[in-house]
């Protein structure tokens, strides 16, 4: 059986075919889903194909990141921070010798960024209500009209959390009746987390999320948020009949999986979320039948074009998306730098607090060697 493969420059058309042959039931289970709250459950098959088809059309992407840019370039004036600016401007990308200064807990960067690109993504995700900026319980605004337990085996823990040496964290079974109250703000993922927390906890509750564990620097920390930002900036705007937010949380109900499987050894399925921003690169060689793609709708392809594909060169300065891709590129370098980062460990080692941390117990099956990914709020 050979993967599933989406194609560049999709229409909406092509792509809701796409999706009909792929996920044959899945009009069906959204009409039927009672718990479902969303604007018009009948049209949530076009909005997806919508966005699909969107992501396939590297253009498209590209110039609604253009405002992203400018909203940078703003920030960077702004901010009167002339040493940031000079960083940014005079970037060439030369490689690791670059790496010559060390931010507060000793690791090696080019130079420090003032967390001015999440800043700037989490201000328009938290526009468009993401990331539980309302402050509400589990059940506020969530996907479905039931008080929401997150999931049955989901562990928590709350306060000034300090992982052990192995970059564990002490966590607690959660109390259905008592859960605890909803996180703030946009967690980071210390691995690729299991996919009860993945579809239970992120998706359905709209949380966008730091991605550092996720396929190593080719994957891209930010690549999902950018996919989001430009699905929200785009001119003219998407034609979708639900909101952003609603469609990102209905991805978290279980009926979004399809019924191609995961791997010839899986009993997995392949999800919609997969399909429409998570395709593997279209050379991919592993035995795998989950989708692949050349276009943006695989992160790898985007992180690639805003850093060069890692390459040691940096934009030229009149790139309509120079101060982006320096951003990016940044980063990658960071990472590829410190290798095998382990954030949990790090936050011991380091003194990060977490105010929350969330994972999925008793992790088994595919998710067995998931055990020490966590979903981690912090304070510092």
């Amino acid at each position: 059986m050979p993967p599933l493969l989406i194609s560049p420059n999709q229409d909406r058309v092509g792509f809701l075919n796409f999706l009909r042959a792929t996920f044959p039931n899945l009009q069906e289970q959204t009409e039927k889903d009672s718990s479902l709250r969303v604007t018009n459950k009948a049209k949530l098959i076009e909005d997806y194909a919508e966005i699909g088809a969107f992501l396939s059309n590297s253009a498209q992407v590209q110039d609604a990141l253009s405002k992203l840019n400018a909203r940078l370039r703003e920030r960077i004036g702004a901010a009167n921070n002339q040493a940031l600016a000079g960083n940014i401007s005079d970037f060439r990308g030369t490689g690791f010798n670059q790496l010559k200064t060390t931010n507060r807990r000793g690791e090696s960067i080019i130079f420090k960024t003032h967390k001015l690109l999440s800043s700037v993504l989490e201000a328009r995700e938290n526009l468009a209500g993401f990331n539980n900026v309302a402050r509400g319980g589990w059940d506020h605004d969530a996907i479905d009209n039931k008080p929401d337990r997150l999931h049955s085996r989901a562990q928590v823990g709350t306060g000034a959390l300090v992982a052990d040496g192995t970059g564990r964290f002490p966590l607690t079974a959660v109390d259905a009746k008592n859960p605890p109250q909803r996180p703030v703000g946009v967690p980071t993922l210390t691995a690729v987390v299991g996919g009860m927390d993945f579809q239970r906890i992120l998706l359905r509750h709209g949380y966008h999320w730091k991605d550092p564990g996720a396929g190593g620097v080719t994957h891209g920390e930010y690549t999902h948020r950018l996919q989001w930002y430009a699905i929200l900036e785009k001119t003219p705007p998407l034609q979708l009949t639900n909101k952003a937010i609603e469609i990102f949380k209905s991805m978290g109900s279980l009926w979004s999986r399809s019924n191609f499987p995961a791997s010839p050894q899986s009993s997995g399925h392949t999800y919609l979320w997969e399909v429409l921003f998570d395709c593997f690169p279209e050379d991919t060689e592993q035995p795998d039948y989950r989708p692949r793609s050349g276009t943006y709708n695989c992160p790898d392809n985007l992180t690639g074009f805003l850093t060069n594909n890692g390459a040691a060169a940096g934009p030229p300065n009149s790139d309509p998306l120079f101060e982006l891709k320096v951003l990016m590129t940044v980063r990658r370098y960071k990472r590829a730098k410190l290798d095998q980062w382990e954030p949990a460990t790090r936050f011991a080692a380091r003194g990060k607090q977490a105010t929350t941390v969330l994972q999925q117990s008793a992790q088994s099956g595919n998710d067995a060697d998931r055990i020490g990914a966590f979903l981690v709020w912090y304070n510092s």
